[in-house]
């Protein structure tokens, strides 16, 4: 969806995006919530986000600025992936997607962590970024 300069990649529900029409005096043209959050992003900018009740993992990118804001709900009901290093940079928030992409190969450390801690005790490293 467009709005303006900015443009939306939206998985999810925001529960309440109708009061924060309201609340901000919105004129959109459909009664989509993803709508709503293009209208938020245009108004708030990232701080948007702390408006929204919902689950969602979205990318909006703004033409005018050249920019790419990518976010996920704070609980992570909706988990959003992502790939950069230096001349590739993909993103979905399901990992299937990211398979024709990538060529994936499992992180074998990463794994005995994980079965040893019950979580990943190490971030993700990306390498080739500028």
């Amino acid at each position: 969806m467009h709005y303006e300069h900015l443009t939306i990649i939206f998985n999810g529900e925001i529960y309440n995006h109708q009061d924060i029409r309201k609340k901000y005096g919105f004129r959109c043209v459909s009664s989509s919530d993803t709508e709503t959050i293009l209208h938020a992003y245009a108004r708030l900018g990232a701080a948007c986000l702390a408006e929204f009740d919902g689950m969602f993992a979205l990318a909006i990118y703004d033409r005018k600025n050249n920019e790419l804001f990518l976010a996920r709900d704070r609980a992570g009901k909706k988990p959003l992936f992502y790939y950069a290093d230096g001349n590739k940079f993909v993103f979905a928030s399901e990992l299937n997607a990211l398979r024709g992409q990538l060529e994936v190969q499992p992180d074998e450390a990463a794994i005995f962590q994980f079965l040893y801690a019950g979580y990943f005790l190490r971030t993700i490293r990306l390498t080739g970024i500028s």
